[in-house]
């Protein structure tokens, strides 16, 4: 199953929010219902083809999107409630998709520059930015704190790509031919 397709499950979560703001709760909740069942057979199915980087992506940005939702003053208060229980649930998911890319990482390493590690960085910096804005949708001050630190570990996995990178593009004949004209 190719990456794309993760957007079943977008699709059907932006229906369900369309159908929310409409008034058809029932098909909204009905929806919502259909779109989780789809992210866990998706998510198996990533599990076990390595692009534990797109799922680990989608649960950040679905959890950054539920926070930010959550923030938002004009729910009733049942929703509100709904909306602070979604946002947690999707950012221990996000946070459990973290780990998992970590420990892929630390069991496979690649020391030299790989394209892929970007792959890497992109949920980091997403989950720990879902991780930040949960902590102020939700009013729990000590999740902030643990924000900032996944925010500094994916700050360094960023700087140690870029440098890999830079490292890596030097050694290419046209960049190295570019170099020498700079000189």
């Amino acid at each position: 199953m190719p990456p794309a397709a993760g957007s079943a499950v977008i699709a059907t979560g932006i229906v369900s929010v369309g159908l929310h703001l409409t008034g058809q709760e029932v098909l909204s909740y009905l929806l919502l219902a259909l779109a989780a069942g789809l992210w866990v057979l998706l998510a198996a199915a990533f599990a076990l083809t390595g692009d534990q980087w797109v799922i680990a992506g989608a649960l950040s940005i679905s959890a950054l999107a539920a926070g930010k939702l959550t923030a938002l003053p004009d729910w009733t208060p049942g929703l509100h409630g709904v909306l602070r229980i979604t946002t947690w649930v999707l950012l221990g998911l996000a946070l459990t998709g973290y780990a998992v890319l970590l420990a892929a990482e630390l069991r496979s390493p690649r020391p030299a520059y790989d394209v892929r590690r970007w792959a890497t960085v992109f949920p980091l910096g997403m989950t720990a930015v879902a991780t930040l804005i949960a902590a102020t949708a939700t009013k729990v001050d000590w999740l902030r704190p643990f924000g900032r630190v996944l925010l500094w570990i994916a700050a360094g996995a960023w700087l140690l790509t870029a440098v890999g990178f830079l490292v890596a593009a030097s050694r290419w004949p046209r960049v190295r031919r570019l170099l020498r004209r700079v000189r």
